[in-house]
């Protein structure tokens, strides 16, 4: 597909002269195609791929905030936050690493700086840990298995930009000094059809922006893999899904799967109980 194959040699190209731009319409499946992009990456031992969205992100220090929490989920608290629910099982199971890969933490975070500031336990536990998590070219990142923290190359999607309330020349500006001064891959999601304030994005974004890829999905395609990845105990209605899809003239990946499956799943389950023998598609 030409929108991967474009995203994967940005990433592969030595030499960086601005962010990589990939637009197309709401729906169309770009966070899903980032997504298994990131996937793909994370698991292979040179890129670590961290998305930011940039949905509702108001003030610059939020903005910051989340790009650290972004890359510090990646390099090793994916699998935690994974095994529990809410902010104490998050807070287990990050502690839990730490104690068990504290000597690869020591690279991760400067706690040289951290012991200085906190003088008291109470003044440690009160720490945002994030905020000392340096943003580089290269960062270290704990991996299953390996004793030590493996160095890979960094590469940062901002999300959603047109969803972002910080203005777009701020936002431009922000994203920049991950481009340029600190030599980052960096790669931005956007439905350009919604972002507002089109005339000044336009004129800034050339300063960003070293090319753009229109993204020419495959949507049935996409819509099956989407499928296939959606999680159910029932493989018939898998079936039934990939069936009422393959008839849908909806070009929206969100709408056409994901949106529509619980409701699709009532009428499949209503349909098949009152049968006794098939589950047919039902019109809502």
């Amino acid at each position: 597909m030409k929108t991967i194959e474009e995203i994967e040699n940005y990433i592969e190209e030595q030499d960086q002269n601005g962010a990589l731009l990939v637009t197309g319409k709401w729906g169309s499946g770009k966070t899903y195609l980032i997504r298994q992009i990131e996937k793909k990456l994370n698991q292979e031992p040179k890129y670590l791929m961290a998305v930011v969205s940039l949905f509702g992100i108001e003030d610059t220090n939020t903005l910051s905030k989340k790009v650290k929490e972004a890359v510090a989920y990646a390099q090793t608290f994916n699998k935690a936050e994974k095994s529990g629910k809410g902010h104490i099982a998050k807070g287990v199971n990050i502690a839990k690493q730490l104690s068990e890969k504290a000597a690869a933490f020591g690279v991760l975070f400067d706690f040289g700086k951290i012991k200085k500031i906190a003088k008291s336990a109470n003044m440690l536990l009160s720490i945002d840990i994030h905020d000392f998590l340096p943003i580089e070219k290269e960062v270290y990142c704990i991996v299953a298995g390996e004793e030590q923290p493996v160095k890979k190359k960094l590469v940062l999607v901002f999300d959603d930009f047109e969803r972002c309330k910080i203005g777009v020349i701020d936002l431009l500006g922000i994203i920049n000094t991950y481009v340029e001064d600190k030599r980052i891959k960096t790669i931005v999601i956007a439905s350009e059809d919604n972002i507002e304030d089109e005339e000044n994005y336009k004129t800034f974004k050339e300063k960003v922006v070293e090319r753009t890829v229109k993204l020419d999905m495959e949507y049935r395609r996409i819509q099956q893999e989407m499928i296939e990845d959606y999680k159910t105990e029932t493989s018939e209605y898998k079936e039934f899904l990939k069936k009422s899809s393959s008839r849908s003239r909806s070009a929206r990946c969100r709408s056409c799967c994901t949106a529509s499956w619980p409701s699709s799943f009532r009428s499949w389950s209503w349909t098949k109980s009152c049968s006794g023998v098939r589950a047919v598609p039902r019109s809502s």
